[in-house]
This record gives structure tokens, C-alpha cells and sequence, in this order.
């Protein structure tokens, strides 16, 4: 996958002397889109993909700073460089604490250099680190703040092990242990039936042996309540109504779960693929190409790894 770069610059000859000098980069190599003005660029933003956005000050219809906030709405989290022939300090500020550029390059002496090696950090850096209330997660220039999840300490493990395969038991019993417990009914009778907690995952998963004493259980339910009814016990047939469908509940989790034989292994690998899952939701919801990323270079198995892309290598602060 090779980075997209809208530039925007009225200017043709400067234009594609930035486009060349992208382009023929390597680690990565970019493709570069044009604009020349800010409604040609706000059109592009709006209806194609692009990683980055490189904005000259000085445009035909508006100025890059008036530009900057119509971007902003359409694509929050999208890295915008700013740069001017006509720069100054205050302009930098404005750019970067007002209008919420990525970077600011004045367009001086050798600012090619300048361009490309901003680009590359904007592109090819990425935060994923675990603080003491949450995960730091960032990537083009925006970073955000979220909640831990299982997900989270799954996909940091496989960007620490990168290329390399993790056994889905692995990622779920780090640290974690196996308990057991006894089910009981509402009136806190016990009935023997096993439940298997998550390896050390929230949740809890229930063993082939548990789910057919489910399953004889809520037979056996059936028929009681409809005893109750046939007696008009109202209190007994809610109780059962009670168990039964929590017994249901856990059952219908079981299938959704999708392929499980009851066997760890088996357990480990749907646990952790729906813990990445809902991970990379989160992910894409706040950074929306860092989540693109991960989507397509994690894989989730039995054993999983993530793939880095050679064509976009990343660096990792991890």
C-alpha cells in the first residue's frame, strides 16, 4: 500500500518539483495527488482516500488558513502540513495551535529536504503504548487517549513480536490463570455445571461437558415450568423463567462465538478474535488510517502475528 499525498499549490512549476521529489522517494515511495486551489482540494479531501495533506499558504481562492478548518470537519484526524513563501512566526502559531496544522515549513533555502523528511514522520511513525489509566495510541501527527481493552494488549504484543507468529493461548493466558466455579440456580441450588473462565479473559466460556449439562437443564426446566403453570404456581414458573433464560443467554454466546470444539486452543482463538476486533473498531473510529492499517496487516488464528507492510515501514513507539 503506497501513502497518498494531496498537494496543494497553485504554482505549477513548484508544484511539480514537490510532486517529483515524493515520488521518487523511497521507504516509503508516495503517490501524490495535485490541487491548485482550495475548492479543487476540499473536492478531493471530501471524495478520495488520502494519507496527508501538504497546503500552500498563499492559494487563488483562499488562503491555506481558512482552508485548514473546512478539512478539520471533513477529516478530523488527517495531517495537514502548512507551508508559505510568506511565513512568519506568528503565522506558525496560528497554523499549529489555532487552526490545527500538523507541521509548518517555511518555504526557504533547501525546504524540499524539509518537506520529505516531515512527511516521512508524519507517515511513517506511530504511538502504542500502555500508560497507568489507559492506551496512548497515535499515528499521522493526531494521537488519542483510550480506554484498556483485552485488544489492545493482544495487538501491542503482536507489534512487539512483529513478523513473528503468537499462539492465541499465548496472548490469552499471559499472566492469566484458569478458574473454575459451580453454577447454581436462583434459589442457589448448585447443578454442577462447569464454567471455564476466559483463560484470564473477561467473560466466561463454557466447556463441551458444561454445554450439554446446559442444555439437560433446560429440558428439565421445561418440564417443571409446566408443572408450575398446570398448578397456576406463578412465583415458580418466574424463577424458572428466570434460570432458563439466563441459560439460554450463555448458550446463545456460545454459538455466536462461531466453531468452538471446547477445546483451549479453540476457546483462545475466538476470544482473541473478537478482542482484536473490537479493538480495531475503536481504533478506526478515532484514527481511521491507523486503523485501516492494522485491519489489513494483523492476522487472527490460532497463532497470529502482525505483518508489517514493506512498502510503508513503520516506526513504533511502543
Amino acid at each position: 500500500m503506497t501513502p497518498s499525498i494531496l498537494l496543494v499549490e497553485d504554482d505549477d512549476d513548484t508544484a511539480r518539483l514537490i510532486a517529483e521529489l515524493l515520488e521518487a522517494a523511497s521507504s516509503p515511495a508516495f503517490h501524490v495527488l495535485t490541487a491548485s486551489s482550495a475548492t479543487e482540494a476540499l473536492g478531493i479531501v471530501a471524495g478520495t482516500p488520502v494519507d496527508c495533506v501538504v497546503l500552500d499558504y498563499d492559494l487563488p481562492d483562499r488562503n491555506g488558513l481558512e482552508c485548514l478548518p473546512d478539512i478539520r470537519r471533513r477529516k478530523p484526524s488527517l495531517p495537514v502540513l502548512m507551508m508559505t513563501g510568506v511565513g512568519s512566526e506568528d503565522l506558525a502559531v496560528a497554523a499549529l495551535k489555532e487552526y490545527g496544522a500538523t507541521d509548518y515549513i517555511p518555504k526557504r533555502g533547501n525546504y524540499w529536504a524539509q518537506l520529505l523528511q516531515r512527511v516521512r514522520k508524519v507517515l511513517c511513525r506511530a504511538v502504542f503504548r500502555e500508560e497507568p489509566d489507559g492506551w496512548r495510541i497515535g499515528y499521522g501527527g493526531c494521537e488519542s487517549h483510550l480506554p484498556s481493552l483485552d485488544g489492545f494488549r493482544y495487538i501491542h504484543r503482536l507489534l512487539l513480536k512483529a513478523g513473528n507468529p503468537v499462539p492465541a493461548t499465548e496472548l490469552v493466558s499471559d499472566g492469566a490463570t484458569t478458574l473454575e466455579s459451580v453454577a447454581t440456580d436462583s434459589a442457589g441450588r448448585e447443578h454442577g455445571l462447569r464454567i471455564v473462565h476466559d483463560l484470564g479473559h473477561r467473560g466466561r466460556a463454557l466447556d463441551a461437558e458444561a454445554c450439554a449439562a446446559y442444555k439437560a437443564r433446560l429440558y428439565e426446566l421445561t418440564q417443571r415450568r409446566r408443572d408450575a403453570r398446570a398448578r397456576g404456581d406463578a412465583e415458580a414458573d418466574r424463577e424458572i423463567d428466570d434460570e432458563a433464560d439466563r441459560l439460554q443467554k450463555e448458550l446463545n454466546r456460545v454459538r455466536r462465538a462461531g466453531g468452538w470444539d471446547g477445546s483451549a486452543r479453540d476457546l483462545a482463538r475466538v476470544r482473541v478474535a473478537r478482542a482484536i476486533d473490537r479493538a480495531l473498531d475503536r481504533i478506526s473510529k478515532r484514527l481511521p488510517a491507523l486503523g485501516d492499517h492494522l485491519c489489513s496487516r494483523v492476522e487472527k488464528g490460532f497463532d497470529c502475528r502482525y505483518l508489517p507492510d514493506p512498502s510503508w515501514p513503520i516506526e513504533w513507539e511502543l
